[in-house]
């Protein structure tokens, strides 16, 4: 919700807040928790050496992994909507085609033990 309201309130000073500015904040928070997600699996043994209570830590890292994974591969589907609904530049919604780039990079990640400078 955090970065909803912060898109929400940039938005404001260009145009008025409706539901358009609702659904591509949407977007950029969907972005933002799927990377925190995966900066917590990168700094997953420095914070469970200091007792830090992260997801990766109570979850695991494999799990969060798999979850970013799952907000991130939404993220191209929830983007070529947009795209598609008219909503954001209908041009957007090519970039679909960096998925497969995408998940093959997030695939060799997890093969390689999600070793902080693999992910």
């Amino acid at each position: 919700m955090g970065t909803v309201l912060t898109f929400l309130l940039g938005y404001a000073l260009f145009s008025p807040l409706d539901m358009r500015a609702l659904l591509i904040g949407g977007y950029f928070a969907l972005i933002i928790t799927a990377g925190h997600l995966v900066q917590e699996v990168q700094d997953y043994a420095g914070d469970r050496a200091t007792h830090i209570s992260t997801n990766a830590v109570r979850f695991g890292p494999r799990l969060i992994f798999v979850v970013s994974f799952g907000l991130f591969t939404f993220s191209f589907a929830y983007l070529f909507g947009l795209s598609s609904s008219g909503l954001i530049r209908s041009e957007l919604r090519y970039l679909l085609i960096f998925y497969p780039v995408y998940a093959m990079l997030a695939l060799r990640a997890f093969r390689a033990g999600l070793v902080s400078d693999q992910v």
